[in-house]
């Protein structure tokens, strides 16, 4: 009877770690409410090395925000249309350049599963050229979401535009864990691996439109490709349906070709470099 009784007891013990483990499918949403304010720290740090023999310096940037999304109205179909202020704008680096950006006003359409429908970025003038949906995409504040329950090892695949039109990543996400407790709120974490290719070319083309003439001259003369790899880790608030952060690592071959006239000037006929990126954005009260 004690033998029975232990092999019970053993057996209840299984099922609650396997309940813990695997548990029952969620439906992970995203949830909108008229009125709400949710904010997010966003960071990134970046370092580019060019290949030996190219006579350049290696290149660290860095780059923070505060984003504050308002949800102004929510649509029948659990949509919701955000007013995103972005704010606090910090650049280091080459990129900074004496720059300072003001805060700057983008109105979006989100829906439940976190897809981009639409965005409405007039109000954005940061003296650079940006595409705002890609912007949005690549913070992760929009990683899409599957529309059925899905069991932890669940995968799901999505793809992700990438800067004026220059290519996509092909996003593969997988369901790691369920039901744990961050920040006082149940969540789910999600690993995201992605790979993709960037027409250098055409993204430096779709990027002239916003810069003076000989600075875009130069960049539409220019050719190439950016070989992209990463991963990425999401813990989303299940009940909140609210992202509470994420954490981004890339890697990147980047090819580029130089117009014939920076060589005729004594530019080399192409630069070679590899990029390495970390990018985290947190959700504060």
């Amino acid at each position: 009877m004690k033998r029975l009784f232990t092999f019970a007891l053993v057996v209840v013990m299984i099922a609650g770690a396997l309940s813990c483990v695997f548990g029952d499918p969620v439906l992970l949403e995203y949830k909108f409410t008229k009125g709400e304010l949710d904010k997010y720290r966003f960071a990134m740090n970046m370092n580019m090395q060019p290949a030996e023999g190219m006579g350049i310096s290696a290149m660290n940037m860095s780059t923070s925000m505060v984003m504050k999304q308002k949800t102004i109205d929510v649509l029948p179909d659990g949509s919701g249309v955000i007013q995103l202020t972005i704010s606090d704008i910090k650049l280091s680096g080459p990129i900074a350049q004496g720059n300072s950006i003001p805060s700057q006003t983008v109105k979006m359409t989100v829906s439940k599963n976190g897809k981009l429908i639409s965005i409405d970025s007039s109000g954005v003038n940061t003296g650079m050229p940006m595409d705002m949906s890609s912007l949005m995409n690549q913070t992760g504040q929009q990683a899409e979401l599957p529309s059925s329950p899905i069991n932890i090892g669940d995968t799901w695949k999505s793809t992700i535009p990438m800067p004026f039109g220059g290519g996509s990543l092909t996003v593969l996400s997988t369901l790691i864990a369920n039901g744990e407790k961050v920040w006082s709120q149940d969540a789910a974490r999600i690993r995201q691996e992605f790979a993709g290719s960037m027409n250098l070319g055409q993204m430096l083309k779709g990027m002239t439109g916003a810069l003076p003439g000989v600075q875009a001259e130069t960049l539409s003369g220019m050719a190439g490709s950016v070989d992209l790899t990463g991963s990425s880790e999401l813990t989303f608030a299940t009940s909140m349906g609210k992202m509470l952060k994420a954490n981004n690592k890339t890697n990147a071959v980047i090819k580029i070709a130089l117009p014939a006239s920076a060589v005729q000037n004594g530019a080399p006929s192409s630069i070679d470099m590899t990029m390495n990126m970390t990018m985290t954005v947190t959700r504060f009260k």
